[in-house]
């Protein structure tokens, strides 16, 4: 009888990346194209660390919906940030900031310098140069 899980445990060790549950599109065609920076990194478990930090739902709502400058919805987001960047979710994004935009603290001074930097990632060919060749 063939011993199943050696066989999966050498090729497993045989890959380069094994997904651990990303919340990440499989392919870079099917990534969201129209969004920033901050609608980003609001999209998975960081908003709910801002909320526990005290942002009102409404001015969460308000930040990710309405279409208004990034500097304008930062601003409704930089005083819980400065909370909730202590967070393992925060501190995820803060590292992601330095490793692949050079921005060595998140706050209004660059966060439109970030912006730029990470609309320039939804390029074509950006998505496979950050997670195959950085990750």
């Amino acid at each position: 009888m063939k011993d199943y899980y050696t066989e999966i445990f050498e090729y497993i060790n045989t890959l380069k990346i094994i997904d651990t549950h990303e919340h990440l599109p499989c392919r870079e065609e099917d990534r969201l194209q129209d969004l920033d920076v901050i609608q980003e990194f609001l999209a998975h478990y960081f908003n709910s660390d801002l909320i526990s930090a005290g942002l009102p739902k409404k001015d969460y709502k308000r930040v990710v919906e309405e279409k208004m400058p990034v500097i304008k919805r930062w601003k409704l987001v930089e005083p819980y940030w400065e909370t909730a960047q202590y967070t393992g979710y925060g501190r995820a994004l803060s590292i992601s900031a330095k490793d692949l935009y050079g921005i060595d603290k998140i706050d209004a001074n660059n966060i439109e310098e970030l912006n730029n930097k990470f609309l320039k990632t939804i390029a074509p060919g950006r998505f496979k140069e950050i997670l195959k060749d950085k990750c």
